[in-house]
């Protein structure tokens, strides 16, 4: 590992955070809130009528299209949304699973995993990630290794939080450099297809060539049997926004891989 590792946040990744926004919603199936007119004496109120159940499902794909559109803190507290809406929620979770945009359908997937079983794996190693800068404070490195948190992770929850943290590392624009880089050594170790997609548009994004070199090799240690087509996808993606594709990315090929 190289010298001290800094705590910057992550705002060197993102050098266009206000055109990614507003261009994501091309790639997100929902609309916006539906708006409500003034209940007045004789019409029926809507939350008790036929459209009821409907206006739920708007109201909660907005929130989902807020998920996939937003970065850090923002982000987790609208999947903390998401995942406090019951029966509703999962609805619109599962009519997610075949959104456009691959990145929206692992995020569908991971709140999913957090109703159906996952929900105690999944804090606790979120809870464990959390932890970690108290704990080494006090060390001669003064902050954690990435390399202690990649081995701690994978010896205790195995492939279990993958998807999870594929699509945190993602959305952490506030994450400081241990965290970012434990958190892609760990799904390098794993090496499964599953972080594919976020992993792609993690490298895409990213401003920092060390970290786009081992989200890269995380995705090549994973010999994803689909990559060529993700590949292409992530790349059309790019084109419709205008920005700029990886050269050291774009060089990831099946062929090529390790």
């Amino acid at each position: 590992m190289r010298g001290a590792l800094s705590r910057s946040p992550w705002a060197s990744r993102h050098g266009l955070p206000a055109l990614l926004a507003a261009a994501s919603i091309a790639w997100s199936a929902g609309c916006g809130p539906r708006g409500h007119e003034p209940e007045g004496p004789g019409k029926p109120d809507a939350s008790v009528g036929p459209d009821a159940g409907k206006d739920n499902d708007v109201t909660t794909q907005a929130l989902f299209d807020s998920a996939v559109q937003s970065y850090g803190p923002a982000y987790v507290e609208a999947e903390r949304k998401l995942r406090a809406g019951g029966t509703a929620t999962e609805v619109v979770l599962r009519a997610n699973l075949h959104h456009a945009d691959p990145v929206a359908r692992k995020i569908a997937r991971v709140a999913l995993d957090w109703l159906e079983g996952s929900a105690a794996d999944y804090q606790a190693a979120l809870d464990y990630l959390d932890s970690l800068p108290a704990l080494d404070a006090l060390t001669a490195a003064g902050v954690p290794s990435p390399l202690g948190a990649a081995g701690y992770l994978s010896m205790h929850f195995g492939a279990k939080v993958v998807d999870l943290l594929a699509v945190r590392v993602l959305k952490g624009n506030d994450w400081p450099h241990w965290r970012v880089a434990g958190v892609l050594f760990y799904l390098k170790e794993q090496a499964r297809p599953s972080a594919t997609e976020p992993l792609l548009r993690f490298a895409v994004e990213t401003k920092n060539d060390e970290w786009r070199g081992w989200a890269i090799e995380a995705i090549a240690a994973s010999k994803d049997p689909d990559l060529k087509n993700r590949l292409d996808a992530e790349r059309r993606r790019t084109q419709a926004l205008a920005l700029p594709f990886p050269a050291a990315l774009a060089a990831l090929t099946p062929a090529k891989a390790p």
